[in-house]
């Protein structure tokens, strides 16, 4: 909906003059952002700097590792997890009242490639430094960071604290992976049907991150199918292993698990069992 012009229409209609403007995803290249904001009836929004979000579920994830039963913290609890095989790169992980959190370990940034959506009409750049925070101070040094924006974006963005990236927004890369993204369609009926395990992230020559879709043993698993419809084998000397770095045997609903690297699995991959079990 929300990568779809008339999607985004649609809620402009709906709302008419109570809505005030329309944020739209990271996930759409440079080219798309500038036709949208010169198209859309209303202000537009996007994120400049701040967390991507890999992975949510409504379910406690981390207070049943973290915390003993007779614990009296409280959510909010925040930590790094990654796997045994891959521990330098760690994704922060934050669970709330709200659910569970899961970062990409570096920031969108698009603060020097502002130019062409300022001319574009786009209204409001969103500084998003909540992971940033100190004590009660969630917008540290913002007022500097502005002033930069204006004055020295790329110097802004060679010191800034976390490593950054900006994966959707550069056309001549990013509207492929979008596109393959898009054609997650061709697997709604092996996700609903058959599908184990979904690929959320990957990291190429390093590791993959997977979300289980229900339970299964891995002695079942046998391949992977990408969303252009290509089947992968999965390699035998591949061990899945969950967010405490553990070799695992066997994987419940709704859990996250890393691999070593398996070429060509893409985020919207699905794991597949022996004979579709």
């Amino acid at each position: 909906g929300n990568h779809n012009l008339e999607a985004l229409r649609g809620w402009c209609e709906i709302f008419s003059d109570s809505l005030e403007r329309l944020i739209l995803s990271i996930e759409l290249p440079e080219q798309k952002l500038i036709e949208y904001c010169q198209t859309l009836p209303i202000s537009c929004e996007v994120l400049g700097v701040g967390q991507i979000l890999l992975f949510y579920s409504p379910r406690s994830l981390l207070s049943q590792h973290l915390l003993d039963s007779e614990s009296q913290q409280k959510v909010p609890l925040q930590t790094t997890v990654s796997s045994e095989d891959s521990n330098n790169r760690p994704f922060p992980t934050l669970e709330t009242v709200h659910g569970t959190f899961m970062f990409l370990d570096k920031d969108q940034f698009i603060l020097d490639k502002l130019d062409r959506l300022q001319e574009a009409g786009l209204h409001t750049v969103c500084l998003d430094l909540r992971h940033l925070g100190k004590d009660a101070d969630v917008a540290v040094d913002v007022e500097q960071i502005c002033s930069q924006i204006l004055t020295d974006p790329i110097s802004l963005r060679k010191n800034w604290p976390r490593p950054t990236r900006s994966p959707f927004f550069n056309a001549n890369r990013t509207t492929s992976i979008f596109s393959r993204m898009k054609s997650k369609h061709k697997l709604i009926q092996y996700r609903q049907e058959v599908g184990l395990a979904e690929v959320l992230a990957g990291e190429s020559g390093n590791y993959v991150v997977f979300h289980s879709l229900r339970p299964f043993a891995v002695s079942q698993l046998e391949k992977i199918i990408v969303p252009t419809g290509e089947e992968i084998e999965i390699p035998e000397e591949i061990v899945f292993r969950n967010l405490n770095g553990q070799v695992i045997e066997s994987c419940d609903r709704e859990q996250i698990i890393i691999t070593d690297w398996i070429k060509k699995a893409m985020p919207g991959s699905l794991l597949l069992g022996k004979n579709g079990e």
